[in-house]
């Protein structure tokens, strides 16, 4: 009796050695940096893009080779819900590991990321303007802004999961994103509406802008995760709301891409050396020019610093506060009185609600 016992004992010992040994590799397996989560939006072939300037339109090559490169090289895409239980330390995933997202809802999603994923076993998230989608496909017109349908949603769900980017908050007032500026019953039962036509707790926040009340306004809403347009790796112990994301566009080199994918890249964003502001992009590149960022306009000059008082940008002239944000509406500097546009751009040699403005833009 006393030797079945021992014998029972070994094995139980030797089986639970086995399963620890086998977890701990396999744990050990995920990338220690985290999941490097992509986004794209819109994708033409180069012969059809009539906007190459256009950051957020990706070429069709340069897609599909970069989706050649991940599969060639054996990584894993995981879905949403993979990422949710990784956050949640429920499951391990391989060190080569991405996660696919694609915003707005674009058409193209369907005509060209769609076959390539599938072509390749791949699966991505997508995040919807919801009000934009149509009842029955469109005509493809490359030279227009277009959306998909729910016919197409429902043939791409065997490699998309299908998440929201808001129902029609998808705008911004005084250069602000609406989801911030719109009263809490309307953002409530935009949020509301979206979570219920594509039955998610994923969100997507538009122009990567939010706050601490957005967040409180998802928890309510039944959302879960959230994801920004802060370029960092995503792991165990980041809060569900404020999620990152690699933006991918035209100017993301084949080195930088590897990088991302590898967990080589430095985090981007907003950086401060000898007390100016500086805002790298996913390349490492300092930022110049206009910049949309977290709700805000910003303005980093030729050598990356970012702005303060008055800027002249083109032919027009911009105030920006000592954070760096664009001022619009009527502004008091200098103990005069400028009107600013809602693009930012200041008024001069005009009549603003009855009032006069000079060519030097100040009140007369």
């Amino acid at each position: 009796m006393k030797k079945i016992n021992m014998t029972i004992v070994l094995f139980v010992l030797i089986s639970t050695l086995w399963m620890a040994t086998n977890q701990t590799t396999y744990a050990a397996e995920t990338n220690q940096k985290g999941i490097p989560v992509l986004l794209y939006h819109h994708i033409l072939k180069k012969s059809e893009n009539a906007f190459p300037n256009d950051s957020a339109i990706m070429d069709f090559e340069e897609f599909e080779a970069q989706m050649k490169y991940l599969h060639d090289h054996g990584f894993y895409t995981a879905t949403l819900s993979d990422l949710a239980l990784y956050l949640q330390g429920r499951k391990a995933l391989p060190a080569k590991t991405v996660v696919i997202t694609f915003d707005d809802g674009h058409k193209t999603n369907y005509l060209y990321a769609y076959p390539i994923l599938k072509k390749y076993g791949f699966h991505a998230g997508a995040f919807l303007i919801t009000n934009r989608i149509s009842q029955t496909p469109v005509p493809f017109d490359p030279r227009d802004l277009q959306f998909l349908s729910w016919p197409e949603i429902k043939q791409m769900t065997d490699v998309f999961q299908f998440a929201s980017h808001t129902n029609g908050l998808h705008y911004t007032i005084d250069g602000k994103s609406a989801l911030l500026t719109e009263p809490d019953d309307v953002v409530l039962k935009d949020l509301k509406t979206s979570k219920d036509l594509v039955h998610t707790e994923f969100f997507a926040y538009p122009f990567g802008a939010y706050n601490q009340k957005t967040i409180e306004q998802l928890k309510i809403t039944g959302y879960k995760y959230a994801f920004t347009t802060e370029g960092k790796y995503v792991k165990p112990g980041d809060d569900p709301y404020e999620l990152g994301r690699f933006v991918i566009t035209p100017s993301t080199t084949e080195s930088n891409f590897e990088q991302i994918v590898n967990g080589e890249s430095s985090t981007y964003g907003w950086h401060k050396y000898s007390g100016k502001w500086y805002y790298l992009d996913s390349n490492g590149n300092k930022w110049t020019g206009w910049l949309y960022s977290d709700g805000h306009w910003y303005y980093l000059d030729q050598n990356g610093a970012m702005g303060t008082g008055w800027i002249k940008s083109g032919s027009k002239w911009y105030y920006l506060e000592k954070n760096g944000e664009m001022r619009t509406g009527w502004v008091n500097i200098g103990q005069k009185w400028y009107f600013f546009y809602k693009d930012g751009h200041m008024a001069a040699n005009t009549v603003i609600n009855g009032y006069r403005l000079g060519s030097d833009g100040a009140w007369q």
